[in-house]
């Protein structure tokens, strides 16, 4: 099995239809709960809400709606860890809100009510900053920059003496044969 960290969008996508197989579900059937987004991929610190959703006719409003909100192990969907509000979570009823979350909090929650569940999932990707891959191109721009400078100024330089050498050639031909330049 993978670890969080090593899971990527495909591997959660495929665990969760394994998930809602074994509960019974098929992903392409309507369910009597779901937890909107279903899935939803967020750069590191931006805050998630989840929202778990009764279909209509699903809960007796006779009686007590009582939201649940766990987290799920990937390892066994089986075990979860119940959420309450805190630093990292706020749980109020139907919604559930993960506040600036990191790669550890990247997975599976599920919301139960009563006897229904499912499942969301939150994918935590980092966006890198390319400061250090963006310092070296302006430094080997830089250096490239300077080289072809130097090589049109070398360039130059050697034409320059070539017509010098050229001209003081000619000039000491013509004096050689008797023409005295003005």
């Amino acid at each position: 099995m993978y670890g969080c960290e090593k899971m990527t969008r495909v591997h959660l996508t495929v665990l969760v239809v394994a998930i809602l197989a074994r509960a019974g579900y098929s992903v392409l059937d309507e369910t009597p709960l779901n937890v909107v987004p279903f899935e939803v991929a967020v750069q590191a610190g931006e805050n998630v809400t989840f929202v778990c959703v009764p279909k209509e006719g699903a809960v007796n409003h006779s009686e007590p709606v009582i939201y649940h909100w766990a987290r799920v192990n990937l390892s066994n969907p089986n075990i979860t860890h119940n959420l309450t509000s805190g630093d990292k979570f706020s749980v109020v009823n139907e919604t559930l809100s993960i506040l600036l979350p990191t790669k550890s909090e990247e997975g599976a929650y599920r919301c139960t009510l009563g006897n229904l569940t499912s499942d969301g999932i939150l994918i935590i990707y980092h966006m890198p900053d390319y400061l250090v891959e963006g310092a070296v191109i302006g430094a080997i721009c830089l250096l490239l920059f300077v080289l072809l400078t130097a090589g049109i100024v070398i360039a130059f330089m050697r034409q320059y003496r070539a017509r010098k050498a050229r001209q003081n050639k000619r000039r000491e031909k013509d004096i050689k044969n008797g023409f005295v330049p003005h």
